[in-house]
């Protein structure tokens, strides 16, 4: 059988792990999803509208589930006795079997030691369509066995004038939740008929009522009207609660597919600018590269001396080349920031060398303009987790800044200062300072801040890299900021955890 016919069969026997399915918008069509990713499968959007990774995503938290489940049978196993003792010594409730309650504790702890020693293994494990097969059994199962105890509980506790009646609605919210829409509406059926068993055992006399006094509003055997009424309310509170109950469910799992497509959608175009970006630097690097060496070998007079039109021509030409070499690095590491496979790099970067490499390879750009620069780093700095080119390539974003919008002779210190479980990256400057209003949007895509009444010339840049700094600091957990005040200088900083 084809997988698009396994699909349709499943689809109309159990949709999302068993659900009826209602109609729904076609899904896109090939032509619209575009080209499929060589590497990973892409997802596949039948015409029912689900994506096929929702189902496998709902089988794969079907482990987790069983073993929160478990968990929660562990808390009524203490609710039982702590319910029971403290209904009979401190409350004074009379008539009550502690010791068949107590008993009957006792078995669903040792039945839910069982369970839970067997689904625990499942809980972060990557589920086969075998283990899933075993999983749902076991889930249907225990579902099953958790009515029985709770029919008895009843039993011991009241009959059908106990107070924990209420009881069977909450199993068949949990079964709505758990299981798929047919499932849910047997198991709600099955419960049922194990409370009308209780009831018509208890009517006809089958069934030796527990009736405790002061639990219970009466003390005498049930009438045939009280048995029908409270047959009846039952079914009504069972009935209405699968109605919405089931309802809501398929309503989040269809929200939940949307979620799905559109995050797939929004992957599969993220991957397509990632690579268009890639192919695009490539391309471009190697004219640029090109361009600037033949402008260099013309301002060495390889070819013949220059005129001064001439130098300044190819001047002009160089300084624009040089600002598009420097986007086309600001969009390499925005493309690296986008990958994947940055986890991977990982490695742990001590603060103290890696400051004082940056200021090392940027002490000659601050002597042509007559900077003094320093570095202020403890000896003692912790490491740090994180990728080493990208925080290296943050802290020389804000000095090679500083450098820029600094007037000529100015002071700029970078610093590395531990602050509790954290660390951060100062660069200061008596520079051109920056105004409040302009200070919010410093971080932002594309933005430069100029300003005609410093003196400074214009400066070439893309406006990425403060945006770049930003990036890099909240990937690795931190964060990026600036304190300055207009004609006295600024303050840029990133803060990151240490390990």
């Amino acid at each position: 059988m084809r997988p698009k016919q396994i699909w349709d069969t499943l689809s109309h026997l159990f949709t999302l792990d068993g659900e009826e399915e209602p109609e729904r918008a076609p899904g896109p069509s090939a032509s619209e999803r575009g080209p499929a990713d060589e590497d990973e499968p892409a997802t596949v959007f039948p015409e029912n509208g689900y994506p096929e990774k929702l189902p496998q995503l709902h089988h794969q938290m079907i482990g987790q589930q069983l073993y929160q489940y478990s968990l929660a049978r562990f808390l009524v196993v203490a609710g039982i006795v702590g319910g029971t003792l403290f209904a009979r010594y401190a409350v004074g409730v009379g008539n009550l079997d502690v010791s068949g309650l107590l008993t009957l504790a006792f078995c669903l702890l040792v039945y839910n030691l069982a369970v839970f020693a067997f689904v625990r293994r499942y809980r972060d494990m990557v589920i086969t369509p075998a283990m899933r097969r075993l999983l749902v059994g076991v889930m249907n199962a225990t579902i099953l066995l958790d009515y029985g105890f709770l029919t008895v509980t009843l039993w011991l506790a009241g009959g059908t004038q106990s107070p924990f009646k209420v009881f069977y609605i909450f199993h068949v919210i949990l079964a709505c939740f758990l299981l798929p829409k047919r499932m849910a509406y047997a198991h709600a059926a099955l419960g049922y008929l194990m409370f009308a068993g209780l009831v018509a055992g208890e009517w006809l006399g089958w069934i030796h009522a527990h009736y405790p006094v002061g639990a219970v509003a009466s003390l005498a055997p049930i009438q045939g009207r009280y048995a029908v009424t409270v047959l009846a309310a039952q079914g009504i509170g069972v009935a209405v609660t699968l109605y919405f109950v089931v309802g809501l469910t398929q309503r989040l799992r269809r929200g939940e597919a949307e979620l799905l497509r559109a995050n797939e959608e929004i992957r599969r175009f993220s991957e397509m600018q990632r690579s268009y970006l890639h192919l695009a630097i490539h391309d471009v690097k190697a004219p640029v590269g090109a361009a600037q060496t033949f402008l260099n070998n013309l301002e060495e007079g390889l070819a013949e001396p220059l005129g001064p039109k001439q130098a300044a021509m190819i001047e002009g030409a160089q300084r624009r080349l040089s600002g598009l070499s420097q986007l086309l690095r600001d969009f390499e590491v925005l493309a690296a920031l986008d990958t994947v496979e940055l986890d991977r790099q990982e490695q742990v970067p001590h603060p103290a060398e890696m400051v004082r490499n940056v200021v090392r390879d940027n002490q000659d750009l601050a002597q042509m303009h007559h900077h003094e620069l320093r570095a202020e780093i403890p000896g003692d700095l912790p490491p740090i987790p994180g990728i080493e080119r990208l925080l290296s390539e943050c802290v020389s974003n804000l000095l090679t800044n500083a450098i820029k919008y600094t007037p000529d002779g100015g002071k700029i210190t970078v610093r590395a200062v531990p602050r509790g479980s954290w660390i951060r990256f100062e660069v200061q400057d008596n520079g051109i300072g920056i105004g409040p209003a302009d200070q919010k949007r410093l971080f932002r895509d594309f933005v430069r801040i100029r300003r005609k009444d410093t003196g400074l010339p214009t400066r070439a840049g893309s406006g990425l890299g403060l945006s770049i700094v930003r990036r890099i600091a909240e990937m690795h957990g931190g964060r990026a900021g600036v304190q300055s005040e207009l004609n006295k200088g600024s303050t840029f900083f990133i803060e990151l955890p240490l390990l």
